[in-house]
């Protein structure tokens, strides 16, 4: 008799419903990798939070460049202002080493111009030339008043006396000047 292979008889069971998970039970590839909504939330939440604080920071950072470059600005500005200063200076400084060199009276130093040391020095000597031949002993200084006068009558001390009572003091020195010059000519 052959042998009959029984099998084991597996109880089946009627088909379970499957109910919808809540939102905490649904599975984690809706969620992002997430175990809950909420913790995806609180996730998302600090990221925004720390975009805006990288935010803040960012425009606080290019408040101080800006105000690094206005500083810069002003240091540049400053820079340019006592270049400035130094030429003036420096320019002052060549007149009046060229005025040393080359004397000449007050009256006519505003005569004396130029660029740099060189171009100061040769105008101060020029105008110093100048003065020396318009001053010296027995020529008469010019009149720069721009008319003919009839003050030439008389002798010196009349001219002078003449010109003390216009108050003309640049006439009175230039006869006086003339009248030294006529003396120590006599001297020699």
């Amino acid at each position: 008799m052959p042998e009959e292979v029984t099998k084991p008889v597996t109880e089946v069971k009627p088909a379970e419903t499957v109910e919808p998970a809540s939102e905490a039970q649904k599975p984690t590839e809706d969620l992002g990798g997430f175990k809950s909504q909420e913790s995806k939330d609180a996730v998302l939440a600090d990221l925004a939070k720390a975009r805006e604080e990288l935010k803040r920071f960012q425009e606080a950072e290019a408040e101080r460049e800006k105000a690094k470059l206005s500083d810069i600005e002003r240091a540049q500005a400053e820079v340019q202002e006592r270049d400035k200063r130094l030429a003036e200076l420096e320019a002052s400084n060549a007149r009046l080493t060229a005025l040393a060199k080359y004397p000449v009276p007050e009256e006519y130093q505003d005569l004396i111009s130029g660029t740099d040391a060189e171009s100061y020095e040769a105008s101060a000597k020029r105008v110093s030339e100048l003065v020396a031949r318009t001053n010296t002993p027995g020529t008469p200084k010019p009149d720069l008043s721009g008319g003919a006068k009839n003050e030439s009558t008389g002798t010196v001390v009349e001219q002078i006396a003449a010109a003390e009572k216009a108050g003309d003091k640049s006439r009175v020195a230039a006869l006086k000047a003339q009248q030294l010059g006529e003396l120590a000519s006599k001297l020699k």
